[in-house]
């Protein structure tokens, strides 16, 4: 018998002998690799009580000051806001930051409450916006968090 054929007999009897639910399992974490992500941010929270400070209209936007508990030791990936549209539709705001209060060069920071200033170009206050961060909290995927509100 040729080497195909035995692997191809090989295969077929590790599907006939594998449970189908396990198929099934394997097919929904295939599925919904992308999404394990934002479950694990909405069950376990890498941040929380997020809570606008102040803000202040700008030429260019709004100067915000924020604080927030960081729950999770996790690393910082990214943060991103968004102005929503009254038919739904999310707009990405750039943003800048103008004071690193404790924050490592890498933008770690320390469990417990955080406190950060920043310059978010957006057309109206932070009542229309929403954010969300992003953290590697282990290998498998990345941690997305809703950050405010």
């Amino acid at each position: 018998m040729s080497r195909a054929r035995r692997a191809e007999k090989s295969l077929g009897a590790i599907l006939v002998k594998t449970p189908v639910w396990l198929l099934i399992v394997i097919a929904f974490a295939l599925a919904n690799w992308a999404e394990f992500g934002k479950w694990e941010g909405h069950l376990l929270p890498v941040t929380s009580k997020a809570t606008l400070i102040s803000h202040e209209k700008t030429e260019t936007g709004y100067t915000i000051s924020m604080t927030f508990e960081k729950d999770r030791t996790c690393n910082y990936r990214s943060l991103a806001f968004f102005w929503i549209d009254k038919d739904g539709t999310q707009h990405r705001l750039p943003w800048t930051e103008t004071i690193k209060s404790h924050a490592t060069e890498e933008k770690n920071r320390p469990q417990g409450l955080n406190a950060f200033t920043m310059h978010v170009a957006a057309p109206l206050p932070p009542e229309n916006w929403t954010a969300y961060v992003t953290h590697k909290c282990h290998p498998l995927w990345n941690t997305v968090t809703k950050f405010w509100p």
